[in-house]
């Protein structure tokens, strides 16, 4: 058994813009726009999708990040949604997926299973409020590997039941052990998962958990997503402000708030 102190985030995926089929179609409306100066894919998509509201090819704000400034300012946040980028998440737990899967307006999950998945060699997140309390810290593990040998114990039983015996395939009869089973594992048991967001989900995700009233275990997710974005695409994520708070750890805010 692993017990977990940190989460690890990994970005999986980023559009490509396809620089052919662009060509075309500016060649085919007579627009002339050189592009070939913008290096972040996602902000491309943007400005793409931003200049054809207006048919600015060639006209209009020139300089990149005062051409996103504007579409900020503005609150012209339907053309951010054609940047998307997409994350694995792992040493986390149960309990910040129950709230990271509300956001649902431009995301996409998909999680470990625990029917699927078996648990016996589960790890468990320390929800970061005990980290640095080592007696409290001893007491926790005590209590989460206790709740790891119970679910063991009962998969072991409830295989030998008849009612179970009697589902030949042995997928489907783990599966309908294992469902009974994870009821008793914690809500710090960890997990996995593949988000995948468009540029105003993330944002949206970032002003409601990077808040001060956010849980602490996914406002500390959600700063390292923060800090992956902001390199990703600096005119779209770089309004917002870190601000340390009294306990050592940040939120972030920015005059740009629900874009």
């Amino acid at each position: 058994m692993t017990i977990i102190f940190e989460p690890s985030v990994y970005l999986v995926t980023r559009q490509a813009v396809i620089n052919k089929e662009l060509n075309r179609f500016l060649v085919d409306h007579n627009f002339e726009w050189d592009y070939t100066s913008r290096e972040k894919p996602g902000e491309l998509a943007i400005e793409v999708a931003g200049r054809l509201c207006y048919l600015s090819y060639g006209t209009g704000r020139s300089d990149v990040p005062a051409y996103f400034k504007n579409i900020l300012d503005s609150h012209h946040g339907s053309v951010i949604e054609h940047a998307v980028w997409g994350f694995i998440f792992t040493g986390i737990s149960r309990s910040l997926t129950h709230e990271l899967v509300r956001h649902r307006a431009g995301t996409s999950y998909s999680q470990l299973s625990q029917r699927y998945v078996n648990e016996a060699d589960a790890n468990f997140v320390v929800p970061p409020a005990i980290i640095g309390h080592a007696d409290e810290l001893s007491l926790w593990v005590q209590e989460v590997e206790a709740d790891r040998n119970n679910y063991i114990a009962r998969v072991e039983r409830m295989l030998k039941w008849p009612q179970f015996q009697a589902i030949e395939n042995r997928t489907e009869r783990r599966k309908a052990v294992r469902e009974a089973a994870r009821s008793t594992l914690p809500n710090a048991t960890e997990t996995m998962i593949f988000v995948t967001g468009n540029a105003r989900a993330w944002r949206n995700m970032l002003e409601l958990r990077l808040s001060s009233h956010a849980e602490l275990e996914i406002r500390r997710l959600q700063m390292k997503v923060y800090e992956r974005l902001l390199e990703e695409s600096p005119n779209v994520f770089g309004d917002y402000r870190k601000i340390l708070l009294p306990d050592g750890t940040f939120e972030v805010t920015t005059e740009n708030l629900k874009v």
